[in-house]
């Protein structure tokens, strides 16, 4: 460029730093100066040097501060990291606003350009002019050439690479032989199959595998995995071991039943099997006297010693009769159905009578060394949840205080049937009336009722015929039923609720034949019918009518 003639040359200050620096107070304010040792422009600035713009020594960007350079490649760029300038590789991910996809690109600058017009052969991997291709042909790869040229698509099977077709048959198939695909004929029964061996074939046979082949051959019980036979003899049967089916001889004798001991004690001849409370054991049956074994009643006495006030019979039989009760000291002896009656009546002084329903069966207050007759006669009966022979005592002072007396019992308790007839069993009963009646035939011609059970509260009076049942219908629910009208009970009960209905009540079937049927109304208080169901808890007795062979004895 040319120098203009009107130019003003500009002069500063040169010099070496230190003889600039000492020689600050020749220097004004705002001058420039030049360090020659150091190529750097200085300016006066409040009586010191001060470094104008960059270092005019640096002869590469990677010196400047904020600049670490690392093998710088061709290509890349300086992009800050946070703390410093550095060389990196520029992703197209690394653009912010950049498009995805090629419509997302404005092509404003010309670069997409149209293929309209172009040709598949102008593909650097594809050939179509050496050999130009023909109607129906395809793209092949000649892997010699390392391009796709126009080839022949296959017609037929025998044109793929991985079959080889000799002389098809109807109805063959490709089957793969492990390095090509080759026709054979597909097995049309089990002899064609490879892993088959059957020989003359016999009605009745499976196949089985007899370690290489399937092979047919009549199936045994022996060859199951799970059974081992030994010789096998008539009669025999198959049992388990442990580990395998076996066969065995098995003795079919009672003996061997879980639940019949015929070991401690061997059968003599006459005697059958009853229930000790865990076995089924030999044992005589009686004709005679008072131990009949097909259900009686036994006159029997028990003596307790109380402790802590609270006695327990075991030997009175799940129900009786009482006939007296004893005590060596002066006791008030109370008897319960379950011990939960008993600790329900702890605090009830012995001038409160017990209400009905209380589960009190009997009181006594026994004189010292003195003797109680139960008259009129009372039941007794065991209620717990499974039945037991307890009938439980709470023995006390007239005061209330315990009283650990020794208490004796005389009863007729009543046998439970051990071949099926006469006797007392404890039994559960439940039928839902029809029009304000219903018919109980499941718990006996007689017996002693224990518990009553409604869903529905209700009046329910129960009777010993329908036509007592019929000619009580119009009595109102406040009137007492008169002496002899045939009333066995007559209880009022709310829906849901159990009565415990103590002290015993009997009752009994009067038809003319007898029959094993106890008859209920079921009504409100105003006499319409409830159609409640109800549940009777009886100890049901048993009618003897007949015995073939022998007679019965005095008991």
């Amino acid at each position: 460029m040319a120098v203009p003639s009107n130019r003003v040359p500009v002069r500063v200050a040169r010099g070496l730093k230190s003889a600039l620096t000492s020689n600050l107070a020749d220097l004004l304010e705002g001058e420039l100066l030049y360090a020659k040792d150091e190529d750097k422009l200085y300016m006066v600035e409040n009586g010191a040097l001060v470094a104008m713009g960059a270092d005019l020594a640096l002869s590469s960007i990677g010196d400047l501060g904020d600049v670490t350079l690392t093998a710088a490649a061709d290509g890349e760029v300086l992009r800050y990291n946070g703390s410093a300038w550095v060389d990196a590789q520029l992703d197209y991910t690394d653009l912010s606003g950049t498009p995805t996809n090629v419509s997302a690109f404005t092509n404003d600058s010309g670069y997409i350009s149209n293929i309209t017009g172009e040709s598949i052969g102008d593909l650097s991997d594809v050939d179509t002019t050496t050999a130009p291709p023909t109607d129906g042909q395809v793209l092949k790869w000649n892997n010699t050439n390392s391009e796709w040229e126009p080839g022949d698509a296959a017609a037929n099977v025998t044109d793929l690479t991985d079959t080889v077709i000799s002389s098809p048959q109807n109805g063959q198939a490709l089957i793969y032989d492990g390095a090509n695909w080759i026709n054979d004929t597909i097995a049309s029964d089990l002899v064609g199959l490879t892993d088959t061996a059957i020989s003359s074939p016999q009605s009745g046979q499976a196949l089985i595998y007899n370690g290489s082949n399937w092979v047919n051959d009549n199936a045994n019980l022996g060859d199951l995995g799970d059974v081992s036979l030994g010789a096998a003899v008539a009669g025999q049967d198959l049992q388990y071991n442990g580990s395998s089916w076996v066969n065995t001889t098995f003795n079919r004798n009672i003996g061997q039943l879980t639940d019949v001991d015929t070991t401690t004690s061997a059968p003599t001849p006459n005697q059958t099997l009853q229930w000790n409370g865990v076995d089924w054991i030999p044992a005589d049956v009686g004709l005679s006297g008072a131990t009949v074994g097909f259900g009686s009643v036994i006159r029997t006495t028990e003596i307790q010693t109380a402790s802590g006030g609270e006695a327990t019979f075991v030997n009175l039989g799940q129900s009786g009769i009482l006939i007296e009760g004893s005590s060596d000291i002066q006791a008030w002896v109370v008897l319960y159905p379950t011990a939960a009656a008993r600790t329900a009546d702890a605090g009830r002084a012995i001038s409160t009578e017990p209400n009905p329903g209380s589960g009190v069966l009997a009181e006594f207050l026994i004189p010292a060394a003195g003797t109680i007759l139960a008259s009129p006669g009372t039941y007794y009966y065991n209620n717990d949840t499974s039945a037991t022979d307890a009938i439980y005592a709470a023995v006390r002072t007239p005061a209330g205080a315990n009283a650990d007396a020794q208490i004796t019992i005389k009863a007729y308790k009543q046998t439970s049937p051990a071949l099926g007839v006469g006797g007392t069993t404890r039994t559960t009963e439940i039928q839902t009336a029809a029009g304000g009646t219903a018919n109980f035939t499941a718990i006996g011609i007689a017996g002693t009722f224990v518990s009553l059970t409604s869903d529905l509260t209700a009046w329910v009076t129960f009777y010993p015929t329908a036509a007592d049942r019929t000619a009580d219908s119009s009595r109102l629910f406040n009137e007492d039923p008169a002496t002899g009208d045939g009333v066995l009970l007559d209880v009022y009960i709310v829906g849901g609720q159990t009565i415990n209905l103590t002290p015993a009540l009997g009752y009994y079937n009067n038809d003319a034949p007898t029959s094993e049927t106890i008859y209920a109304a079921v009504r409100d208080t105003s006499g319409n019918a409830v159609n409640a169901t109800l549940t009777v808890r009886a100890y049901a007795q048993g009618e003897i009518s007949s015995f073939n062979g022998g007679t019965f004895g005095s008991g």
